[in-house]
Order: structure tokens, then C-alpha cells, then sequence
């Protein structure tokens, strides 16, 4: 039966205002319940002013429900502060109005009464309410103390209803937010209880007609069983652990009494015993009293086997005696999985690393893991504080109570964990280690910024040889423009030194022929004779300036042939050097450029292993391909730091003339060479064409 059908809000349970309250000038102030609850209903709309002072016997803003109490009455007032407590002393201030039945207080334009709060109250004495007074008026809104059997324990809504029988007379017993998570207080089935709460009368509904009334509790705490009843329970002879597996658990299970030390409880759900012999067993019940791990308790409750374990539930339990809690037993995560049945309900130490942590308003919970097996560690905020922020990683200690079996109720350990962990307070978790700086995360962004610093430095480096080429590329045209310049001063000088002035002494040595010739022939046949030696070294003159513009020696050969011719010369002075020439592939004629330059970088490069290196051994190679050609000069002198004169090849002239040689034929100049280990020049040279044979 929902709650909302059988306890409605105060407009259907109590009434609410039935129409505007008139003008409230002149009217008495009103200062106790007796004196609202004594005007008619159409005094009460008249909304007299109240001022009072009690004790609040029950407040639900969720139910729409408040009721105060003075020594002359109880009464229904109209507010739902969140803040105010069943048991606080108040002042209440508002005006009279009309409820369903009786007056009631509320606020100027129906709004809610002023309840200003003092400070904790003392109960009244309840009225003892009989089957008679229950079903009349009279005892709507009063503190009442009500005696009979409970029937029936169910869940309504956010609470829990008791129906009782009270002297034949049905009565529901309401208490108000009771937790989803919480037991059922299922011990108080089949007793007789004294209960004490306000009493109110539901408005009639389908559902609701038998009820005369409803009993509206505090807490569970206003209701006591008989103590003869309990006296009776305790009386039965307590059980051992193995004794337990001997009863047979039929549809109706036995009632038995058991005793042991507390391991650990949790309020609303029950708690752990450890009985004598080291059985380990979960005790269910709701039953009011705060129980501390170590203390020894006896227990009266109904029989039953859940996953194969014995468990006590709807239970009733004292207190026998103070105690110290057991140590726990330390073991690793997956020791306590594959001893489920030794480690449930045992206190145990276990270490993890930290995975997630969740907080949320009824508990905190950690996820961990240790050698691959997962678990969770679970802390009800109970009075005992909350965890604080933990980083994901942390090596952690935890001490808590195993739970590996499944439990008979609602809050199971979902599949993926191998068993969790019932913590009592935040003292229980213990830092071993910090994470590591090198997290996963951190690795990422990491990566992420190298890749960023080295993108940047990769476009700085092409950048910067873009730049260093251009800057070559321009010192390359300036020196071949100086190059060409230098070329044709020494031309110019050499036609003006040699040539020029050699042609002015042939023009006067015909100039004095032609003068002689009539008076002296013999004289004028000598000024032509030399004349004629003028002319021959002329012309020998000129053959050498233009053997210096172009290498006669590839006239009439290919580039081998004239490279060998060009660079025995320049081995045979150093005597002990060895020269050998090696030709691969088809030789075949090339552009003549690109002979004249081959022939040029082959006579430096062999060059400087005789002069420099001091070579013992050159070895040179001519290497004909289809779309190349290759030009190698290696030699076993005593070389040199190839990065460094390259680096600073503008001062060695010998390297920076190869190096040009090779841009001009749009080659690559390779120079390999240590100090000590010999000297290896290659030049490789694209070419157009294919080999003839």
C-alpha cells in the first residue's frame, strides 16, 4: 500500500484553508493549541493571530506535514522548513484557519507559519489513545502512546508503514525517510509494541476506509517491543556456528539465538559476528543502537542460508559486554579471491593501486587493483568523515571488513569486481606510494610537445638551408663572374704582353723591309726573316692561351684515357705511390662540359693525395651508368676532418673549386675522410642519353 494513499497531504489529511481570511484588526492574539483548537471553523477562518511556544512532535516537508505540541495540545501548522527536527523547541507565529476537520496554523494569504527554533525540547507525555479515541477527533494532531500487534511491515514511498491492530482497531504506524538501501524492520512482525507518535485522521479514499487513523512517528526509536516478549527471546539457548548448518531451513525458518564479537556493522543493514570457533556470520536487521567493532552481542533473529552461508535476519540484539576489535588479517588481493570462503566477513589488510574514485551523498567509493585482480572499498559517511581527493596511481593500505559472498540485500558486488571492502573510516586507508610523474597522460603531452618542437625544428632546418643554398648559390655567381672577369684581364693581358706588342715589332720590322728594299735588298731580307720568328712565336703564343680555355687532352680521346694521361705526371714525382684506374660500364662520350669539368675534379682530387696526403696507394674509378656517372678518387693517406673543411671551405680553395665543379653539372660531391684513415672524393654526375657500344 503506497504511503500517499493512506496519508495524503495536509490540504487531504488535515485541511487546508477553505477560503480568505478576513481582516484580522481587533481580533486576540491566541498564545496556546487549546485556545485555536476550541473556535469553530468559521471563527478559525477569521485568522486570529497566534503567538505559541512548543515542542515539534513530527515534521516531513515531503508529506506536507508539521506538528507542534504545548502543554494544552497538539496542533497542525503550515511549514516546511528543511531545517527543522522532530524533538526542537519553537516559536510559532501565524494566524488561525480552517482545516478539515479542525483548526490549524498557518501564514497571512495561506502562506506558511513562522516557526522560530530555540533549541532541543523535552517530549510531552503521551496520551494513552484507546480503540475509542482513535476513531474520534478528539485525538487528531496529539502525541499519543498507542499499544497493539504489528501485522505487517512494508515500504511506502520514502518510509515504512507498521499496520497494527489495536484492540481490533486498525492503525497504521508511519515513519518517514527511510533509506532504499536500509532493511525492512522486519523483527517487529507478529510483536507487540508500545508506539508513540501524533495521530491523524486520513481523508476517507478507496484504498483507506478501514483506517481510522494514522500514527506518525519520529523514528523508528518511539517504537519498543514488550519486554516480556524480548525477555522470552533471549531466554532460548544460544547456538554454536556449526550448530547451524544442522537446522533444516524449511518455508517457515527457525527462530534461533546466537552470540559473538562485533567485526563490523553498518547502520540500517546489520553487522558481522565472529562466533566462537571462528565462524564468521552476517546478522541482518534495522533495529535502532549503535554497535562498535569488538563488542560482544547477543542476537535473536530467523534463520536462513544465503549463498550457501548461514545468516540471521529481521534479528534483535544487546549488548553483553565491551571488547577489542580483532587485527586484521593482511593478505593479497588474490589470496582473498581464491579463498573466498575463509575471507568473507573477516577483517582484513589488503593492498591496491588506485583506479577511480566516486563520491556521492550516502558513501565513498574507491576502485582498485593489485596483480590484475580489481576491487572496491566502499566508506558510509556515518559521523566518521569522508575520504579526501586521492590521485589516481596511489599505492594504497586498506583495512576494512572482506566481502566476497553475496549478501541478502540490494547492494551486491557487481560482477567485474573480484570482492570489495567495508571500510569504518577514513583511517582505514593508508598511502604506501605516490603515482609516478611519468602517467599516461603526461606521456601523451609530452610526446605531443616534442613532436611539436621537433616540427618546428625541422621547419627551422629546411628554412635555414633554403637559406644557406641561396647564399651559395649567390657566392657561386658572384666567384664565377669574378671568375670570367679574371679570365678575360689575363686574356686581355696576356693579347697585350705578348701578342699586342709581338704584332707592333712585326709591323716595324716590315716597315724597315719596305724602307730598305730599293737601296739594301739584303738588309730588307733580314728584317723579313725576322719578321718570319715573330710570326712562328705568335702563333705558338696564342696555341697556349687557347689551351688554357680548353683541355686539349679531350681532342682526340675519351675521359679515361685523358685522365690517365693527366695524372700519371703527378704520381710520378712522389715515387712510392702506387696509381691504379678503374673503368666500369661502357665508356662513351659526354657533353664536352661535362668531360672538362670530370677531367678537372679526377687531376685536383689525385693531386692533392700526392701532394698533401702523402698517398701510397690511389685508386681511381670511373663508374659509367645509364642515367650517371661516377667519379671516385680514394687514396690510404693520412687525411683529414672532412665536416670541419667543409664547414669552412671558402678558406681551401682545392675543395671549393670540386664543390663548384659538381654545382655546375648539378652533381653531388661526396668527401669522406678522418685524420689517419685516408681520403675518399666522389662525384656523381647526371647525364642524358643512353650508352653506345
Amino acid at each position: 500500500m503506497n504511503l500517499c494513499g493512506s496519508c495524503l497531504f495536509a490540504a487531504a489529511l488535515l485541511g487546508a484553508p477553505t477560503g480568505r481570511a478576513v481582516d484580522a484588526s481587533g481580533l486576540p492574539t491566541l498564545t496556546s493549541v487549546q485556545q485555536v483548537r476550541e473556535l469553530s471553523g468559521v471563527e478559525a477562518a477569521r485568522g486570529y493571530p497566534v503567538q505559541l511556544r512548543g515542542v515539534v512532535t513530527f515534521h516531513e516537508p515531503s508529506w506536507f506535514l508539521s506538528f507542534v505540541q504545548d502543554a494544552t495540545g497538539g496542533i497542525y501548522v503550515k511549514n516546511f522548513d528543511l531545517t527543522v527536527q522532530a524533538g526542537t523547541e519553537v516559536e510559532v507565529a501565524g494566524i488561525s484557519a480552517q482545516g478539515r476537520s479542525l483548526p490549524i496554523i498557518a501564514g497571512r494569504a495561506g502562506g506558511e507559519a513562522q516557526v522560530r527554533r530555540i533549541g532541543p525540547g523535552k517530549w510531552p507525555q503521551p496520551i494513552e489513545a484507546t480503540a475509542t479515541l482513535l476513531g474520534g477527533d478528539a485525538s487528531d494532531a496529539q502525541w499519543v502512546s498507542v499499544r497493539g500487534k504489528v501485522t505487517e511491515v512494508m515500504r511506502a514511498h520514502d518510509g515504512v508503514m507498521l499496520v497494527m491492530q489495536v484492540n481490533g482497531v486498525p492503525l497504521r504506524a508511519a515513519v518517514s525517510r527511510w533509506p532504499q538501501n536500509w532493511s525492512l524492520p522486519g523483527y517487529l512482525r507478529g510483536q507487540m509494541v508500545t508506539a508513540r507518535g501524533v495521530l491523524g485522521r486520513p481523508a476517507p479514499t478507496p484504498d483507506t476506509n478501514a483506517v481510522k487513523a494514522v500514527l506518525y512517528l519520529a523514528s523508528l526509536e518511539a517504537v519498543e517491543v514488550a519486554p516480556e516478549a524480548l525477555a522470552q527471546s533471549f531466554e532460548r539457548p544460544a547456538e554454536t556456528f556449526n550448530r547451524l548448518f544442522e537446522f533444516e531451513i524449511t518455508r517457515d525458518p527457525p527462530l534461533v539465538r546466537i552470540q559473538g564479537q562485533v567485526q563490523f556493522a553498518r547502520p540500517g543493514l546489520g553487522f558481522f559476528v565472529i562466533m566462537e570457533g571462528g565462524g564468521h556470520m552476517w546478522v541482518q536487521t534495522s533495529a535502532p543502537g549503535k554497535l562498535t567493532s569488538g563488542e560482544f552481542v547477543d542476537a535473536v533473529g530467523w534463520l536462513e542460508k544465503f549463498d550457501s552461508r548461514p545468516v540471521l535476519s529481521d534479528a534483535f540484539f544487546r549488548v553483553i559486554g565491551p571488547g577489542r576489535s580483532s587485527p586484521p588479517w593482511s593478505r593479497s588481493a588474490s589470496e582473498i579471491k581464491a579463498e573466498a570462503d575463509r575471507s568473507h566477513g573477516t577483517t582484513t589488510a589488503v593492498e591496491g593501486r588506485l583506479v577511480e574514485q566516486a563520491r556521492s551523498l550516502t558513501e565513498d567509493t574507491l576502485v582498485l587493483e593489485d596483480q590484475g585482480v580489481i576491487f572496491l572499498a566502499r566508506l558510509l559517511p556515518t559521523g566518521s568523515g569522508r575520504l579526501p581527493e586521492l590521485e589516481r596511481g596511489m599505492r594504497l593500505r586498506l583495512e576494512g571488513t572482506c566481502l566476497v559472498k553475496r549478501m541478502p540485500f540490494l547492494e551486491n558486488l557487481p560482477p567485474t569486481f573480484a570482492f570489495q571492502l567495508w571500510l569504518s573510516s577514513p583511517a582505514a586507508v593508508v598511502i604506501l606510494q605516490r603515482p609516478s610523474w611519468w602517467t599516461v597522460r603526461r606521456v601523451f603531452w609530452l610526446c605531443g610537445v616534442t613532436l611539436l618542437l621537433g616540427g618546428l625544428a625541422a621547419g627551422w632546418v629546411v628554412l635555414l638551408r633554403r637559406q644557406v643554398a641561396r647564399q651559395i648559390a649567390v657566392i657561386g655567381s658572384q666567384r664565377e663572374r669574378e671568375a670570367v672577369a679574371q679570365e678575360r684581364t689575363r686574356i686581355a693581358r696576356e693579347l697585350h704582353d705578348s701578342l699586342g706588342q709581338e704584332l707592333v715589332g712585326i709591323a716595324l720590322q716590315l716597315d724597315s723591309a719596305a724602307a730598305r728594299l730599293p737601296e739594301s735588298p739584303q738588309q730588307a731580307e733580314q728584317a723579313l726573316a725576322v719578321a718570319r720568328i715573330m710570326i712562328r712565336h705568335s702563333q705558338a703564343e696564342t696555341k697556349r692561351s687557347v689551351a688554357d680555355l680548353r683541355a686539349e687532352e679531350l681532342d682526340s680521346t675519351d675521359l679515361p684515357t685523358a685522365l690517365e694521361g693527366l695524372i700519371q705526371p703527378l704520381v710520378a714525382p712522389a715515387g712510392s705511390a702506387h696509381l691504379h684506374l678503374d673503368v666500369q660500364g661502357i665508356p662513351r662520350r659526354l657533353e664536352g662540359v661535362v668531360e672538362h669539368h670530370l677531367l678537372r675534379i679526377g687531376q685536383e682530387a689525385v693531386a692533392n693525395a700526392a701532394r698533401h696526403a702523402h698517398a701510397e696507394k690511389i685508386e681511381v674509378q670511373v663508374c659509367y651508368r645509364e642515367r650517371e656517372v661516377v667519379l671516385e678518387v680514394k687514396d690510404n693517406g693520412r687525411g683529414f676532418d672532412a665536416n670541419e673543411a667543409l664547414a669552412i671551405a671558402a678558406g681551401h680553395f682545392g675543395l671549393l673549386g670540386l664543390r663548384e665543379r659538381a654545382n655546375k653539372l648539378q652533381g653531388r660531391l661526396r668527401v669522406e675522410s678522418q685524420p689517419g684513415t685516408g681520403t675518399v672524393v666522389s662525384v656523381t654526375v647526371p647525364v642524358k642519353g643512353k650508352p653506345v657500344a
